[in-house]
């Protein structure tokens, strides 16, 4: 019995040695995908739900001329292109991921060619109150997706706080009905191919290390006066416009972006009043960015194509993640 127990004792001890010898197993860690579910915006670069990432945006024609002051959910818009139309005034295309929830949107105008051929750049739904003669006869085609003030009811209504033509607004309601009327797409092609290109490093912005300094740039639009001002806390640039701050009439957010583009292009007259602003071919323009800019220069190979924006050395434009603001400039108004 004594034998039986110092055996077992033994045993115990050696367990308890061999254990205690044994080495530890390293702990593995776990990876967490901060971006699960999630993808970058094509308008941003931003990381954002997936499903909002793949779906068509919506590029709307706003009022920009001083009877039309201040703008309605403008500040939403991910991508805003300023351009000229006739009589020394330009308009504003609003691009927009998400438009949801917004209940007053412009006001919003007619429509010149350039714009839905920028918006065609972005697989946008094109939004507008009215054409122009060229610009009516290339929407005829139905090769751009759009919705029409003048035709579409229930997308658009009329406000009573200004006088026509600067009160016609429509509504993240109104463009869904008149989506859905029309049977459009609502998904980007899974091979859909965006015109501005993005960092995708989240923790390090591009610096422009040899570019000019640029704390404020002004832009030649004669009737608006646009320019915009570094902020150097928030690396960002505010707009002004009509020797005020450009703010949202809806929240009275001032407008901010991270980039900003200008494209000198050429123009001629499409008839006795409009002016059409040709954005085929090639030329230059600038890129801002953290106070900052360098020369730029751009190509599209025709009307339904994609803009390409590359540094000077060739190399391919590319941009920080957040807004941007591009601005159409011509010569000789």
């Amino acid at each position: 019995m004594k034998k039986t127990l110092v055996i077992l004792l033994s045993l115990i001890m050696m367990m308890l040695l061999f254990t205690g010898c044994k080495k530890s197993e390293p702990k593995v860690e776990e990876v967490v995908d901060i971006h699960a579910n999630m993808a970058q915006s094509p308008l941003t670069g931003e990381w954002i739900d997936e499903e909002l990432a793949a779906k068509r945006p919506v590029a709307i024609m706003i009022n920009n001329i001083i009877d039309a002051q201040p703008m309605s959910g403008i500040s939403k818009a991910d991508i805003i292109y300023e351009a000229p139309v006739e009589y020394n005034i330009s308009r504003c295309l609003a691009i927009f991921q998400d438009y949801s929830d917004l209940e007053k949107i412009g006001s919003v105008r007619s429509c010149r060619l350039h714009y839905p051929l920028i918006a065609s750049e972005y697989d946008a739904i094109y939004v507008h109150f009215g054409a122009s003669n060229i610009g009516e006869a290339f929407l005829s085609r139905g090769t751009v997706d759009h919705l029409d003030g003048m035709v579409d009811g229930g997308v658009f209504y009329r406000a009573s706080d200004r006088k026509a033509p600067h009160n016609a607004f429509t509504s993240s309601d109104g463009i869904d009905k008149g989506i859905e009327n029309k049977k459009y797409e609502t998904t980007l092609e899974s091979d859909f191919e965006n015109p501005l290109k993005f960092n995708e490093d989240d923790e390090k912005e591009i610096e422009l290390t040899d570019g000019e300094e640029a704390l404020r740039v002004d832009t030649n639009f004669p009737h608006s006066k646009p320019y915009f001002e570094y902020n150097t806390e928030t690396k960002l640039y505010d707009r002004y416009q009509f020797n005020a701050a450009h703010v949202d009439a809806d929240n009275d957010k001032q407008l901010t972006f991270k980039n900003l583009i200008v494209q000198d292009c050429d123009w001629y007259m499409a008839d006795e009043q409009h002016k059409h602003i040709t954005t085929t071919g090639n030329g230059t323009g600038k890129y801002y960015t953290n106070g900052k800019s360098v020369n730029i220069t751009w190509s599209k190979e025709s009307d339904l194509g994609r803009t390409s924006f590359h540094y000077e050395d060739g190399s391919e434009l590319i941009l920080n993640q957040g807004k941007t603001f591009i601005s159409i400039e011509i010569k000789n108004w």
